[in-house]
């Protein structure tokens, strides 16, 4: 169809790259020390955990994902020890009762147009 993909891809990659790196260059800002133990396997766990829960494809079940697996710690604070844990049990559990995360499936976009279409029907077309 003429469109170049090596290209596409290329350039994916490095805003891709780009973006990893800014947010490299504002954590070691943040942490103001950088050592190899701060990226353990129990990060990149966690981060993943956040997405699968909120939903793969979902830019806001991922932010949602995020936000309730960040809390649920702080409540949890006599429990830590068992985070771990109790992530698998959540994660397990999210994957048996919603497989597609919190927020999977959901279409904004047609949920926006349905509540647009029902706030112009309040308003009354007389």
């Amino acid at each position: 169809m003429g469109v170049n993909i090596f290209r596409y891809k290329i350039m994916a990659f490095m805003v891709s790259a780009g973006i990893a790196g800014l947010a490299g260059a504002f954590f070691a800002q943040y942490v103001t020390f950088i050592d190899p133990t701060s990226f353990a396997s129990d990060q990149s766990t966690l981060v993943l955990i956040m997405v699968i829960f909120g939903g793969i494809g979902s830019l806001p079940g991922s932010v949602t994902g995020a936000v309730v697996l960040t809390l649920v710690p702080e409540l949890l604070r006599g429990l830590m020890e068992y985070r771990m844990l109790i992530y698998g049990g959540v994660l397990v559990f999210m994957m048996l009762v919603r497989p597609e995360g919190l927020l999977g499936k959901m279409n904004f976009k047609h949920i926006r147009q349905q509540c647009s279409a029902a706030a112009d029907d309040g308003k009354g077309g007389s």
